[in-house]
């Protein structure tokens, strides 16, 4: 979630999670996370994200990127 709040690489969002919010994890256990990612997980990521994101702005959004 930092990565959407903040766009960056894994390895500054895992020094912004630490920084602003007091989460300390490796940036080891962000990869290995990735590794568990399936489809049903990545679905889920693209359905919600979208209309959540267009909810932050009154201006329509015609894409949302992300990786």
């Amino acid at each position: 979630m930092a990565r959407i709040a903040q766009p960056d690489s894994k390895r500054s969002s895992v020094r912004l999670l630490e920084k602003d919010f007091g989460v300390s994890t490796a940036l080891e256990n962000v990869y290995r996370l990735m590794d568990l990612l399936d489809d049903a997980a990545i679905g889920l990521t693209r359905a919600g994200i979208p209309p959540k994101t267009k909810s932050l702005f009154s201006e329509p959004i015609d894409r949302v990127l992300f990786d």
